[in-house]
């Protein structure tokens, strides 16, 4: 389940550290970016700290930690599924109580030129679509700080072999030194020479 964990930097309020995981299907695909309201250029997209695939590659789980968050700093999780052209955008906006969630609603717009008559009101030919809050994962937000929980790993089922005793090694055989071969004894042939 896709969650969002945060709690007070050392129990100061508004000063936060966030945890997020997100668990992804293989069709989909997932952006998190951050920005500061108090260095405006330090804003950016952030990289999970791991990708995990799940069993039998039904699913892939993402982990960021994000540190030094403090009032008005935004959250933004973009996700994407290569099957559908609307996307889910989700904001979460540091206050000094915690976090505010904001789903943003999906709107297609495209321009279409058949609309437009004349040259001076271009502005007519846009058309927009609103297909409203589109939700691949719902995200749920939990406060450390005030909640008690859980992490729940799903079950591992494997599979044993059954039980098969073991062959017993095989004994080498003896090697003696009687059957080597021996050296004979020269023979002396006056009619062979060299």
């Amino acid at each position: 389940m896709p969650s969002v964990f945060f709690y007070r930097a050392r129990g100061v309020p508004g000063a936060y550290v966030v945890g997020i995981q997100l668990d992804l299907l293989p069709t989909e695909s997932a952006r998190v970016s951050v920005a500061s309201v108090r260095v405006p250029n330090n804003s950016g997209v952030c990289n999970p700290l791991s990708t995990k695939n799940g069993h039998a590659e039904e699913e892939q789980r993402q982990l960021y930690r994000i540190e030094q968050l403090v009032i008005d700093d935004t959250i933004t999780i973009h996700i994407e599924d290569r099957q559908l052209i609307p996307f889910q955008t989700t904001i979460f906006t540091a206050t000094s109580d915690g976090f505010t969630k904001t789903d943003v609603p999906y709107q297609l717009r495209f321009y279409d030129s058949s609309r437009v008559r004349s040259y001076e009101t271009r502005a007519e030919g846009w058309i927009a679509h609103d297909f409203g809050v589109i939700t691949l994962n719902a995200i749920t937000m939990i406060d450390c700080d005030k909640e008690a929980f859980t992490i729940e790993q799903p079950p591992r089922i494997v599979e044993a072999a059954p039980i098969v005793a073991l062959p017993k090694p095989k004994r080498r055989p003896k090697v003696s030194r009687d059957n080597d071969p021996k050296p004979t004894a020269e023979i002396e042939d006056p009619s062979f020479i060299f």
